[in-house]
């Protein structure tokens, strides 16, 4: 799963608004009239610039927010990959940058049993890379060229049984679902920029590759609130209900159980 696009994102919504194919040829700063550099120095362009496609095939993008006319920034390439082998220097690398994220997590907390005792980063470090060698560790991750900057962990339920709020969670249990979204990290220096939704995306993409079936994630729901983005390492609310999630229950104060079912990617194939 190695797709390699050049996406337009809305500095406003933090959305993905439009692929390589969408969007126009990039201007030079000498051409890009009311646009500026974003942190990053891509070209940006406001949204009064962007057209609307016509039959005569000008570019179409539009954002959520097109009441504020907030810079576009025009060029992003990225690159999204599996969690393997292969890939596991850079996501190693991704989290060394950030001291082992959250205090020496290793993203490996999901897959503990509840009640498992704890251990020290290095250890999680080893406990990781085992899985990840085992084919028992998924995630989406995304790269800006070499670096990874963020994922979206994923699995089987049987994978991460260890779930935040678990016990108000298993008293409203009805049925386990056949994959969990537990988790997402993303750079320091790369947040705000829609990342964890193209992560979310991209593990969506592989669920519906792997078989489909029913996916459920513990968002939460901090609307209107400015809270540290370790408190959304489970994403947002807003995050999954745009890619499609409804509300099931809420299992703590802003925490609330999602889901979606997904077709199989196989299926749909093997029907076509």
């Amino acid at each position: 799963m190695k797709r390699a696009r050049e996406i337009l994102w809305c500095c406003l919504c933090g959305e993905v608004q439009g692929d390589a194919e969408e969007v126009a040829e990039p201007q030079s700063p000498s051409q890009n009239r009311g646009g500026q550099q974003n942190k990053l120095g891509h070209l940006a362009a406001p949204v009064s610039a962007v057209r609307s496609k016509t039959s005569q095939g000008s570019p179409k993008v539009f954002c959520s927010e097109p009441s504020i006319a907030l810079p576009l920034v025009r060029f992003m390439p990225l690159t999204s990959k599996l969690l393997t082998p292969v890939t596991w220097p850079a996501f190693a690398h991704l989290v060394e940058k950030h001291n082992g994220i959250f205090g020496g997590c290793w993203c490996i907390s999901f897959h503990l049993e509840p009640g498992e005792r704890r251990h020290g980063a290095a250890a999680y470090k080893a406990m990781k890379k085992t899985l990840v060698k085992q084919g028992r560790a998924h995630a989406a991750l995304v790269f800006d060229g070499p670096n990874a900057v963020g994922w979206c962990q994923f699995g089987p339920t049987a994978e991460l049984p260890n779930i935040r709020s678990k016990k108000a969670y298993e008293e409203g249990l009805g049925e386990l679902p056949d994959w969990r979204i537990t988790c997402f990290f993303i750079d320091r220096e790369r947040r705000g920029e829609g990342i964890a939704s193209l992560a979310l995306r991209e593990a969506l993409q592989e669920i519906m590759r792997l078989g489909g079936g029913t996916v459920e994630a513990y968002p939460e729901d901090y609307t209107g609130q400015k809270v540290s983005s370790s408190f959304l390492c489970s994403g947002t609310l807003g995050m999954f209900e745009k890619a499609g999630f409804e509300k099931s229950r809420k299992i703590a104060m802003h925490r609330w159980v999602v889901n979606r079912r997904l077709p199989s990617m196989r299926a749909s194939r093997a029907a076509s």
